[in-house]
């Protein structure tokens, strides 16, 4: 691999050239220990340190979380790389499936709303860097749940218009043009007042509102039950509440920090999944979703055990 201190598309091509691939068995095994021998050469930590360098400055009282934050980095970076490699190796293959690029517009909204995370837990922001991981949760669940259910991904864009005709209307503004006052009331007559309601464009699929209620669709996701815990925390963060004035310390942060990496392990999975992608594409990069989001996770605990000893003596 190239001695670089970021990644590039050339790291993507030569783990798909170079891992060890048989169509014909199940090699999971194989896979991954190549890909761990292949990170060896790799250090995150110096990739994040180069994304890093121009919000050095940002990290005041809390110099010491600098590694962690360089792991974090380094991993959205390298994630971040591979997903838009893939857009532009397959945007036409994308482009011509209605499904993919509203998964792919999806991500590019979650890409965004991942970096703002970690510059605000760069700038010692806890307090919002919380708020916004709420918002890379939703994405998430909506990608998966259009990824599962192929359906959806017609009624979620049509809510994106649906909402912006409602503003408009509830604005006092004038429809800009006729056919703009028409399409809102064809949606109108099409979906009734489901698009009126969280997670309404779901309908298709569940017809039953309240299988239709955030906790219920959550579980689509099938990852570990904290994920539910963070999201109502995320919440309490959101909303004007006492919790969110007093709790905005490192300690809060540092967790959800890993949640984030998970969710984008996520989302990763499903991305790298559908089906503009060739077999072996879709075999190696779920493969090193996981390894990302292992290697996160046991960075960010080591790294958080360490700080409450510091703290504890």
């Amino acid at each position: 691999m190239e001695n670089e201190k970021y990644f590039k598309y050339s790291d993507i091509e030569y783990l798909l050239d170079n891992v060890p691939y048989d169509s014909n068995q199940d090699n999971d095994n194989e896979i991954q220990s190549f890909i761990e021998k292949s990170f060896d050469d790799y250090n995150f930590n110096e990739y994040g340190k180069n994304a890093l360098t121009y919000d050095l400055d940002y990290l005041s009282n809390n110099l010491n979380s600098q590694p962690i934050l360089q792991y974090l980095y380094g991993c959205v970076d390298f994630c971040t790389t591979a997903f838009y490699y893939f857009c532009e190796k397959k945007s036409n293959k994308i482009e011509n499936d209605y499904v993919s690029i509203t998964i792919r517009k999806i991500g590019e909204n979650l890409i965004q709303k991942v970096n703002a995370f970690c510059y605000l837990f760069i700038k010692d922001d806890y307090s919002d860097a919380i708020s916004i991981s709420r918002s890379i949760y939703e994405l998430v669940l909506s990608a998966h749940l259009i990824y599962e259910y192929p359906q959806l991904a017609e009624p979620y864009r049509d809510k994106e218009a649906f909402l912006t005709y409602k503003f408009y209307k509830e604005s006092k503004v004038f429809f800009p043009d006729y056919s703009i006052k028409k399409e809102f009331y064809s949606l109108l007559d099409k979906y009734g007042d489901t698009l009126n309601e969280n997670f309404g464009w779901t309908a298709k699929v569940f017809p039953e509102k309240e299988k239709r209620l955030h906790k219920n669709l959550a579980k689509k996701l099938e990852l570990h039950d904290l994920v539910d815990s963070c999201y109502q925390k995320a919440c309490a963060y959101v909303h004007a509440a006492p919790y969110s004035l007093v709790h905005q310390e490192i300690q809060e942060c540092l967790p959800f920090s890993g949640w984030v990496i998970e969710l984008l392990y996520k989302y990763c999975n499903d991305f790298f999944s559908l089906s503009f992608m060739n077999k072996k594409e879709r075999k190696v990069m779920n493969n090193l979703s996981i390894h990302i989001v292992i290697f996160y996770i046991r960075e960010m605990t080591k790294f958080y055990t360490e700080k409450e000893k510091e703290i504890n003596t």
